[in-house]
């Protein structure tokens, strides 16, 4: 593996790493050989004690401050950048916090902490305020981000690679104002594989979740597909919704086996947004539906339309030749009837 690869390859678990910390009260980083370690919390502030993340309400305009507790838990002094950055859902549905070099437009331009570094020694707690200036034309909703601590570290390997260890906590903010809580779902395509109308085939559902609102919503999931006329209609439930923060989509495609054909196939797609308030109770919220429909190739059933009025067809002509032998038959008979009584009066004149 080249060394670019490599360096790629460390880069992405170890954030993937800090971002797995970012979900939990007290944020730990923890080297390969136990010997740097740090923890980091939120503060205790009027804003609270214990808290699992920051959480605030908040005017445009306002400025707030707050502060983190990092805390040095291995034997060796620690030098750690400080940075604010907007956060993001990764393609697997968790939740990330922009690098650096990355723009942020949000809580990444609102959150300013007090210091760029600090150094902490073994064993040591240092709180470092922030302040958060929320800009006068914030739009109304919820803003995500986090602020985060940053130690760079030499690869061990030699490489001369510089890997960044990443440890944060989230920052939800909730602008007050006009509030819209809305999924809309879009580009939703449908397609069929299989026979039509004899047999089942399978079809494939795909369509994007926009959170066009302002506020971070999840959701559930399912879709219905039915043959033409509802025939053999069948309910899948897909997989949840990530949280997704305004502005963000996601994709979503599901496979549907054993489905009837009857000329086209329909497919309708609900998604029910979920809310989570900042206790992290849920509610539902009035689902958004959408529905696509595709039309089947035809041949099949042409085929055997045709083959059913070539029967029809068939035992009519049959009946029609039955008929005529019939009445064939008969005249025959009667014919003979006729020239039997014809003989029979005419040997009685002859008396």
């Amino acid at each position: 593996m080249s060394r670019f690869n490599r360096s790629l390859l460390v880069l992405v678990v170890l954030v993937l790493a800090g971002l797995t910390l970012t979900v939990v009260p007290a944020n730990a980083a923890d080297s390969a050989d136990s010997k740097i370690a740090w923890t980091v919390r939120t503060a205790l502030s009027k804003y609270g004690s214990g808290r699992p993340k920051f959480t605030y309400t908040v005017k445009a305009g306002e400025q707030i401050t707050d502060g983190i507790d990092i805390n040095n838990t291995g034997p060796k002094k620690i030098t750690l950048k400080l940075y604010a950055a907007d956060g993001f859902t990764t393609g697997t549905g968790g939740f990330d916090i922009l690098t650096p070099d990355k723009k942020s437009n949000g809580i990444g331009a609102w959150v300013k902490p007090a210091v760029a570094r600090v150094t902490v020694a073994p064993g040591k707690q240092v709180q470092i305020p922030f302040t958060m200036t929320v800009p006068d034309n914030a739009t109304p909703g919820d803003h995500v981000g986090g602020i985060v601590t940053v130690l760079d570290q030499k690869d061990p390997s030699g490489s001369g690679t510089v890997i960044h260890r990443r440890v944060g906590l989230r920052i939800e903010t909730r602008v007050s104002g006009q509030v819209q809580s809305k999924l809309t779902i879009e580009n939703l395509k449908l397609d069929y594989d299989g026979h039509n109308p004899l047999g089942t085939g399978h079809a494939t559902i795909s369509f994007t979740v926009h959170n066009t609102g302002n506020t971070v919503l999840g959701g559930l999931q399912k879709a219905t597909i039915a043959g033409g006329l509802g025939v053999g209609s069948k309910t899948v439930k897909l997989p949840r919704l990530p949280q997704l923060l305004p502005g963000e989509s996601w994709d979503t495609k599901a496979t549907v086996d054993g489905v009837h054909a009857m000329l086209w196939v329909t497919g309708k797609v609900t998604v029910t947004p979920v809310f989570t308030d900042a206790a992290g109770s849920t509610a539902s919220l009035n689902p958004v539906t959408a529905s696509s429909r595709t039309v089947v190739s035809v041949w099949s059933f042409v085929l055997l339309i045709a083959f059913i009025l070539g029967l029809i067809a068939l035992v009519w002509l049959i009946i029609v030749v039955v008929k005529r032998l019939r009445r064939r038959s008969n005249e025959k008979v009667e014919a003979k009837v006729a020239a039997a009584v014809e003989e029979r009066l005419q040997e009685k004149v002859n008396q």
